[in-house]
């Protein structure tokens, strides 16, 4: 991050200037950082096209779609990536649409619009045709596994699940690896393999631990939560939600983990 700071410095005025700041914003969205992330992105969007630079402000427009999807504007977050979707087709950006797909796919995943999401996600893998494009991948199949589990397709979804984390680790990519993870085990947890289900999100809360995402953490101890309740373990349960609680950001996850305190301390 730090020299990726320093070229946008020594380079203040250009091209290089610009890209840089785009990708310190695109780091930032891995991390959730989407609220210091999105105003970077609309000075960075007004800027290219300013410039009369479609394909860069596509870029940046992608990027706003998912501040949008993380802080929960969902008919923003598809607008804006549908649009450019369009400018990376017309562009003939392979990585571009493949970014706006996913995007779109998250949005139809939040929205409850489950049948749309696999469409999305089926067009995506149809275009993922080289090593370099894989990581997209093992996206799609995530969340093919996302949308089978919420229309209670739970063997699919986990053979989905399997099906992305084999080829993260082909890739090597420990962040796929985690989050799918915990998709997993909780859907171990809902065909009734418990036991199978506290192994694999234990396994998935230490690497989170040891990757520094407390987010994945968080989240990863609220499913670990559930879980305890149907084990029959409340004081098991209790510190996970507590635990939950003290890492998520997001509103709505506190919602959730404060909820669960709060029924599961009533006499």
């Amino acid at each position: 991050m730090r020299l990726l700071e320093g070229v946008a410095r020594r380079t203040a005025g250009t091209d290089t200037e610009l890209l840089t700041r785009l990708l310190l914003a695109d780091i930032a969205l891995d991390r959730r950082q989407f609220r210091a992330a999105g105003p970077e992105l609309r000075v960075l969007l007004r800027e290219f096209e300013g410039r009369g630079e479609r394909h860069a402000a596509a870029y940046a427009l992608v990027g706003l779609a998912a501040c949008d999807l993380m802080s929960g504007a969902t008919a923003g977050a598809v607008k804006r990536a549908a649009e450019a979707l369009g400018w990376f087709e017309a562009a003939g950006d392979a990585n571009g649409v493949l970014q706006s797909l996913i995007t779109l796919s998250g949005c139809h995943l939040e929205r409850g619009e489950y049948e749309a999401a696999e469409s999305v996600c089926v067009r995506g893998l149809g275009l993922v045709r080289e090593r370099s494009l894989a990581e997209y991948g093992a996206k799609f199949r995530r969340a093919l596994g996302i949308a089978a589990f919420k229309r209670g397709r739970v063997e699919e979804a986990i053979r989905q699940y399997e099906e992305s984390l084999a080829l993260a680790r082909q890739l090597g990519w420990g962040a796929n690896e985690r989050i799918t993870l915990r998709r997993l085990g909780e859907a171990y947890g809902a065909l009734g393999r418990l036991d199978l289900a506290a192994e694999t999100l234990e396994r998935c809360r230490g690497m989170f631990v040891t990757a520094g995402d407390s987010y994945g953490e968080g989240l990863t101890c609220y499913t670990l939560g559930e879980l305890s309740v149907r084990r029959g373990r409340r004081a098991e349960a209790l510190e996970n939600f507590r635990r939950c609680l003290e890492l998520v950001t997001e509103p709505s996850w506190k919602d959730r983990a404060a909820t669960r305190l709060r029924e599961l301390s009533q006499p």
